[in-house]
């Protein structure tokens, strides 16, 4: 018996939940919705920050940029709330063939 330490149990714990919650229709569904998100706030990073876009409209250069960064941390924090699951399973996986393949129900 492989003998896993408390931080390998408690990813195997959380890739075998993530891999049956990504299985799950409602997850199809929050993912296309958080897709669906980066894309509105990607096609905003699109624009030119120019005074003239109704985007940015009354507000000034300083703004506008900050505005433009604040957006960039919510592409950079959705794109990673949708990572989690599939990097969690990854790291389980890795964690299973360094101890030859054992099963996670340790």
């Amino acid at each position: 018996m492989v003998d896993y330490n408390a931080e390998e149990k408690a990813i195997l714990r959380l890739a075998r939940a993530f891999r049956e919650m990504e299985a799950t229709e409602w997850w199809k569904e929050y993912e296309k919705i958080v897709k669906a998100q980066i894309e509105t706030r990607e096609q905003l990073l699109r624009l030119p920050l120019s005074e003239n876009n109704e985007a940015f409209k009354g507000m000034d250069f300083m703004t506008r940029a900050a505005s433009q960064e604040t957006i960039k941390g919510a592409v950079i924090g959705l794109r990673l709330a949708l990572s989690i699951p599939s990097l969690t399973i990854k790291h389980g996986s890795d964690i299973l063939r360094d101890h030859g393949g054992v099963n996670e129900d340790a």
